[in-house]
């Protein structure tokens, strides 16, 4: 026992804004959010604060100002590889129900000369069939780094990259979903970081309308468009 009260911990207020209570809690800011997800990046948090934190948005649903700001503080730590492509398609969720046949329709569009880039957060959920166990029975190439999707695309016009080969952070987090028992909002920020900075994104939701970033101008969640990334990255 301590006769002293312990300093609070910086990411304290953070876990304080979202857990208050029904009538205490609101949404972060855009700038807290970047504020609270650059201390998660950087490994500047408890793991309890980091499900607490998780599981509260969870539990609230995140707004499209908290996508925004989380989205500005990964690309501040994400440099964009020189790797040209097309189209950039997340897969994070898995299908439950039906079979991925959107893999046919990646596959069509490749050999017709598009060059895509898949990227998921590998098969977190139970009873479901996700992106990376299809790529050997549909010859899409599994890579893992930025250098084998290169020669990959280059050659093929589609790969695959894990989010833990670009991301290790954010898919720590996407794996503790059977520790807490639920997916947290790290599954709807991986699929808004296009992280090759195309210009054209497959974007799908089953997130309310009213919560989510596609309800809002698409200015509220990136905080400079792709193709402006691209170019700056190029210009390097």
């Amino acid at each position: 026992m301590s006769l002293e009260t312990p300093a609070e911990h910086p990411f304290a207020p953070f876990v304080r804004i979202l857990g208050k209570g029904k009538r205490g809690a609101r949404d972060l800011t855009r700038e807290e959010a970047r504020e609270a997800m650059g201390m998660l990046l950087d490994g500047k948090v408890e793991d309890a604060q980091l499900g607490a934190f998780l599981m509260l948005l969870r539990h609230k649903e995140e707004c499209a100002e908290e996508l925004a700001g989380f989205t500005d503080a990964v690309r501040e730590r994400l440099p964009i590889p020189s790797v040209e492509v097309d189209l950039d398609w997340p897969s994070y969720a898995g299908k439950k129900r039906h079979l991925p046949w959107y893999l046919l329709a990646a596959k069509c569009l490749a050999a017709n000369g598009i060059r895509i880039l898949l990227h998921g957060g590998g098969a977190h959920t139970a009873g479901r069939i996700y992106t990376e166990q299809q790529l050997q029975l549909l010859g899409i190439r599994h890579c893992e780094g930025w250098e084998q999707v290169a020669a990959t695309i280059e050659r093929e016009h589609i790969a695959f990259i894990p989010l833990g080969a670009w991301m290790p952070v954010l898919q720590r987090m996407i794996d503790m979903r059977n520790l807490l028992g639920l997916r947290s909002p790290i599954h709807s920020l991986a699929r808004l970081l296009n992280p090759l900075a195309p210009a054209a994104a497959c974007r799908a939701s089953s997130t309310p309308a009213t919560r989510t970033p596609t309800a809002r101008p698409a200015r509220c969640w990136a905080t400079t468009p792709s193709s402006s990334r691209a170019k700056a990255a190029k210009s390097k």
